[in-house]
């Protein structure tokens, strides 16, 4: 089974974070992208465009995304654009013909820092130890999903590429 490069993982949200790998010998690209807009529909509009181009770009095999998890505190409007830009990532990834998988944050957290319920300063800790530097959690949180995506798609590589990288958090 061919590995599933480029992989891209995509943490959707108002500030949403993204990562891609082209191959097993890249280096990974990151970022945190703002969507932006006066109001619900501009928001959605900017969503679908940079989603768009994210997909355009890297052109990945396989598309990685956080799935929906809806913090107690989070408002109505709030929890309808983050499952707005989940719609808007499940359409344009159906319309390019890439399969499209979510991972709960709590495996995600699991996994990368050996705790389901790390808090946002406990995974930026982690994403850090396995040699990133993301600019804020955003960032880091799509690290992490990229991260998980290569150990569940291709744990060969994984494995030999990260066997002495182990993080625990207290």
């Amino acid at each position: 089974m061919p590995d599933p490069f480029p992989l891209l993982a995509i943490d959707p949200g108002r500030l949403t974070g993204w990562a891609a790998i082209a191959g097993p010998e890249d280096e990974v690209e990151s970022g945190t992208v703002e969507m932006i807009g006066a109001n619900t529909g501009a928001k959605m509009l900017s969503a679908r465009l940079r989603f768009y181009n994210m997909i355009d770009h890297y052109q990945p095999a396989l598309l990685y995304i956080e799935d929906g998890f809806v913090p107690k505190h989070m408002d109505k409007n709030s929890t309808m654009m983050l499952f707005g830009y989940r719609c808007i990532l499940e359409m344009e990834a159906h319309k390019a013909g890439i399969p499209l998988r979510a991972l709960k944050p709590s495996t995600i957290k699991h996994q990368v820092a050996g705790k389901g319920s790390a808090d946002k300063a406990q995974m930026m800790a982690a994403v850090r130890f396995l040699g990133y530097d993301p600019k804020d959690d955003n960032e880091a949180d799509s690290l992490a999903l990229l991260e998980c995506a290569m150990w569940k798609e291709c744990p060969r590589l994984w494995s030999a590429r990260d066997s002495k990288r182990v993080f625990k958090v207290g």
